[in-house]
């Protein structure tokens, strides 16, 4: 095994085993994360600035807002599980943090408050009032300067059912924000004392923007980006051009073949999430063949014990870049595509912004350059709060806006257990400018032909 992959796995600490694009942290030295020095305000992470660059120029988006409804089947107590809450809000200021210029500069900042109130409502419905009113309230854009990053409806629809949504702004949650809320919310719901965070999410946007100087991963990414900016897949597509900007529609579908997937990883000694880049790329080829396809993905950088257990936005862009010579052969491809993958997440901690800056395309009132198709890997650990003697359900509601903003299609991977049994549930985001329900409809028939042909080795 070669240094650089060495290197590589000691920094994926706590991988998941199913998808890679977690738990990265491409340097540094992670030993220890002070509190920073002002109680009540720091510095921007990149996430939170390239969040808040995007809505200054897209004022009442919604591309960053989230919406899950938690529906809870047993005896649940709303008022004992509202505490749970707001103690989870009292743990982590991230929750408690709004967004503001310092006096007498441009430069923006986060402001943490001792208390910041959350809209919160409580009240009987019937489900389809429960679900009307859950997606009215998911398509009012928050005012980060001063909302909470945080809406609560509990909703009871029968003396054994209550439906619990949760509206959130993406500038407070990545890939693993789910299951720490979840069973965060499960031990302070059943009175369990919960340890200190370790680190808040404001001393590590200090502590990064101190420590990390990215000299390395600036000297990889000019190298893959720092020329032309490549010709995308989806360029000349085109749907409801009538359509507004952010609009979008979702397809949901579970994958048939998901043994599939995971005999091809097995077989080529990779994870699943790498065979599946695989075999998009392949799709993406056969709809515009070129010898370089660029996609993107996304990295949570969440290597340093600390902030494992932190709510927040530890998740950065990054572009994949495959050279293809001739027709794609799924023996030689997949190597190959796992190679871009590891190099490129062994730098994922250059900002997506920084990337962008080098490639020329730094401009966050337009789409993105660099790809036009972005997947991410949701592995294992999706399970509401599971209460005493309670089932829990749940469903992502949709806002109608593209998931990521201004990406025309994202496909978000929610896996469900491990080995031949796992479940790959795929949420194709698309953009209604670029694309109709009948194209995402083929993409996603020829990335199941695609999964199956490679696992027999017909491409």
């Amino acid at each position: 095994m070669s240094a650089a992959r060495q290197a590589l796995l000691r920094r994926r600490m706590k991988t998941s085993g199913l998808s890679e694009e977690h738990n990265t942290h491409a340097s540094g030295d992670t030993a220890g994360i002070p509190a920073r020095l002002h109680p009540r305000a720091a510095c921007l992470s990149p996430t939170q600035r390239h969040s808040l660059r995007y809505e200054a120029h897209h004022p009442g988006s919604l591309s960053d807002v989230l919406g899950l409804t938690f529906i809870f089947d047993g005896l649940v107590e709303e008022d004992r599980l509202l505490s749970a809450i707001k103690a989870l809000v009292l743990r982590h200021e991230i929750l408690r943090t709004t967004y503001e210029c310092e006096t007498g500069t441009n430069a923006p900042r986060q402001v943490i408050h001792a208390e910041l109130p959350f809209y919160c409502e409580a009240l009987t419905l019937t489900q389809n009032e429960a679900r009307a009113r859950a997606q009215k309230a998911l398509e009012q854009p928050f005012d980060l300067e001063r909302d909470a990053p945080l809406r609560v409806l509990m909703h009871r629809t029968n003396v054994a059912q209550l439906r619990m949504t949760l509206i959130i702004h993406h500038i407070i949650w990545d890939g693993a924000t789910f299951d720490l809320i979840c069973r965060e919310l499960e031990q302070l719901y059943q009175g369990i004392q919960l340890p200190q965070v370790s680190a808040q999410y404001a001393d590590w946007a200090e502590w990064d923007s101190r420590e990390h100087k990215h000299d390395q991963a600036q000297a990889f990414w000019r190298s893959k980006v720092g020329g032309a900016l490549p010709k995308l897949s989806f360029a000349d597509c085109s749907g409801d051009l009538a359509a507004p900007e952010e609009a979008a529609d979702r397809l949901d579908r579970t994958l048939s073949c998901g043994r599939d997937l995971v005999t091809l990883a097995t077989a080529h000694r990779v994870t699943p999430f790498k065979a599946f880049m695989a075999c998009w790329a392949y799709v993406l080829w056969q709809h515009a063949p070129q010898k370089e396809l660029s996609l993107g993905t996304t990295v949570l950088n969440r290597a340093a014990p600390q902030i494992q257990k932190t709510i927040g936005n530890f998740a950065n862009h990054i572009p994949l870049r495959f050279q293809i010579a001739g027709t794609p052969v799924s023996e030689q491809f997949i190597p190959a595509v796992s190679q871009e993958v590891d190099a490129a997440f062994a730098h994922s901690d250059l900002p997506y912004e920084d990337i962008c800056k080098l490639a020329g395309c730094d401009d966050p009132a337009r789409g993105p350059q660099l790809f036009d198709s972005l997947v991410v890997f949701i592995p294992s650990g999706t399970q509401g709060p599971q209460l005493t003697d309670v089932s829990c359900d749940w469903e992502r509601l949709h806002t109608g806006a593209t998931q990521f903003p201004l990406v025309p299609l994202g496909l978000e991977v929610f896996v469900h257990g491990r080995g031949q049994e796992a479940l790959f549930q795929v949420e194709a985001t698309y953009a209604r400018r670029r694309f109709d329900h009948t194209k995402i409809e083929t993409l996603l028939n020829n990335l199941e032909a695609a999964i199956k042909a490679a696992a027999q080795q017909v491409w």
